[in-house]
């Protein structure tokens, strides 16, 4: 059996210890042969953060009549991936001219990365095609 002053010790030396390791994975000891690998519940220090995504989306237009063009202009940053959700996967910044269809349409771009996510959206209202003389 331990005495208490070993117990007291072995726990001060433990937390002395992770002191310096705080917000850092560690191995725990459980006993002679077994070792746990342990992530610490600490988050990291805010200088170790990677940096959060930033999304933008713009059109030329936004209210046309049925048939007419847009031109959409975006640009993402600190993103691994970029998408527009009507399109599909996209590159980091560009443009692209589209003839939305619906009475309103809605495009939304989403950057993702090692820092969260960032969401862009913009509205077209799309007026109908008034014959002349009606």
């Amino acid at each position: 059996m331990k005495s208490i002053a070993m117990k007291w010790a072995v726990l001060v030396s433990a937390v002395l210890l992770e002191l310096p390791f705080v917000g850092c994975n560690r191995l725990v000891y459980r006993s002679e042969k077994e070792y746990e690998y342990q992530v610490s519940r600490h988050p990291p220090p805010p200088g170790l953060l990677p940096p959060a995504p930033t999304a933008s989306l713009t059109s030329d237009k936004e209210v046309i009549v049925e048939g007419e063009t847009i031109t959409l202009r975006w640009h993402a940053e600190n993103a691994t991936v970029v998408r527009i959700d009507q399109i599909g996967p996209v590159s980091g910044s560009g443009s692209l001219s589209l003839t939305p269809t619906s009475t309103t349409t809605k495009y939304r771009l989403v950057a993702e990365g090692p820092g969260g996510v960032d969401v862009a959206t913009i509205w077209i209202k799309v007026m109908p095609l008034v014959p002349m003389g009606q």
